[in-house]
């Protein structure tokens, strides 16, 4: 015990108080010590917290467990939106050109609307269109195929016009002439006219 003591005394450049048998500290100097050991633990736990923080932050950073997840600040900017106001907001937003941000109101809107919904329908064939045509996200066919297959969104006749345009793409995987043939044909008879054109490349029979 006493080596250690003394060892703390050393390391801290402060003379021993220790005398000889039977000598005791003087009040001030063991209060001025003991305040220097109160010191120098709480510098020894700070930087001790410190490092368990560091280790427990998914980043290794201090600040880690105030940052904000950015997919959540993305939802938070149409929080109180109705699916109705979504959708109007990405119409608008596609109408300027803002396709990401078309995109983005969209899927919300999506993900807020009941299935087997109207407004699921509608909104379905909106979010199909954008990965039909690329607008504020890579050409997916597959992923179109997906939203205008929704048991509301295929009532659509562009949603029936479109799964023929891409079953009938020879870039498409799943590519099926007679599948495609049958959803343009039947979008013909709802009066689009550019499955007409899309018949005539493919033959009707």
């Amino acid at each position: 015990m006493v080596v250690e003591y003394s060892l703390f005394v050393g390391a801290t450049g402060l003379s021993n108080p220790m005398r000889k048998t039977g000598q005791v500290f003087s009040g001030m100097r063991f209060l001025r010590y003991f305040f220097v050991y109160l010191v120098l633990a709480g510098i020894g736990f700070a930087a001790g917290w410190g490092v368990h923080k560091m280790a427990s932050s998914p980043d290794g950073s201090l600040n880690s467990g105030t940052m904000k997840d950015p997919a959540s600040a993305e939802n938070n900017q149409f929080k109180g939106l109705s699916v109705k106001e979504l959708i109007d907001l990405g119409l608008s937003k596609r109408k300027e050109k803002k396709y990401r941000e078309a995109l983005t109101a969209f899927q919300a809107a999506y993900d807020r609307s009941e299935p087997g919904s109207v407004l699921r329908g509608k909104v379905s064939y909106l979010v199909g269109v954008q990965y039909f045509s690329a607008l504020g996200t890579p050409k997916d066919l597959e992923k179109a195929r997906t939203y205008f297959s929704d048991p509301r969104a295929v009532k659509n006749k562009w949603s029936i016009y479109y799964l023929g345009m891409i079953f009938s793409n020879a870039k498409y995987a799943g590519r099926d002439i007679a599948r495609a043939r049958s959803f343009l044909l039947k979008a013909e008879k709802l009066g689009v006219r550019n499955a007409t054109r899309q018949l005539e490349k493919i033959g009707r029979s």
